[in-house]
């Protein structure tokens, strides 16, 4: 069983209803240098019972579906990620919990598969990736009814613990706003977030 220390990695901040990602080093739109190990295909993915209500599990098993459904121009599909209850054999794992008026949103983080940190942003190739959402405001998106908002972070977030950074253009999902949902009401990949997704593997 793999140890795990939560470290705060890539952190959404929430300033003037939109949600910001904390600065950080890039080394190219869109990828970065290093990636999940083994690849996201055949992989397993966790939900942990913390992501509550059963309104809010839902919005992230569709997010990682959506990923699931995203085909490159050459007709493959870039991940391919099954749900499971069991951690310890998961690549991909979601957590929620009541972090407080923070700013913060989500964030993900990147470890090696002795629990310790892949560096932020990564400076290595990672085992496996937590991503964490704040209840504090995500509940604004259920209160208000807005479960793609939701998913628009979900989605964000499994393209960080995949390998992307952020993207420079609004009409992705991997920019660094949730502007792309209040604004453009985006939340699932695009095309050039496919591509980076495939041309990371």
């Amino acid at each position: 069983m793999r140890a795990r220390t939560l470290v705060l990695i890539i952190a959404v901040f929430v300033l003037g209803g939109f949600a910001i990602l904390a600065p950080y080093r890039e080394t190219q739109a869109g990828l970065f240098a290093y990636r999940l190990s083994g690849g996201p295909f055949g992989r397993y993915y966790m939900v942990s019972p913390n992501v509550n209500p059963s309104w809010y599990s839902v919005i992230t098993v569709n997010g990682v579906n959506s990923w699931n459904n995203a085909i490159t121009w050459n007709g493959s599909h870039v991940v391919s990620f099954s749900q499971t209850s069991n951690w310890s054999n998961s690549a991909i794992d979601y957590y929620a919990d009541e972090y407080g008026a923070n700013g913060l949103r989500a964030w993900t983080g990147w470890f090696l598969s002795n629990g310790t940190s892949a560096g932020v942003p990564p400076s290595t190739n990672w085992a496996y990736a937590e991503i964490r959402f704040n209840n504090t405001y995500m509940y604004d998106d259920i209160y208000g009814n807005l479960p793609n908002r939701s998913m628009n972070t979900a989605v964000h977030e499994f393209g960080h613990a995949i390998g992307l950074s952020h993207d420079p253009y609004v009409w992705n999902i991997m920019y660094p706003t949730i502007a792309n949902y209040d604004q453009y009401g985006i939340y699932t990949p695009q095309l050039d977030d496919i591509s980076y997704a495939d041309a990371a593997y």
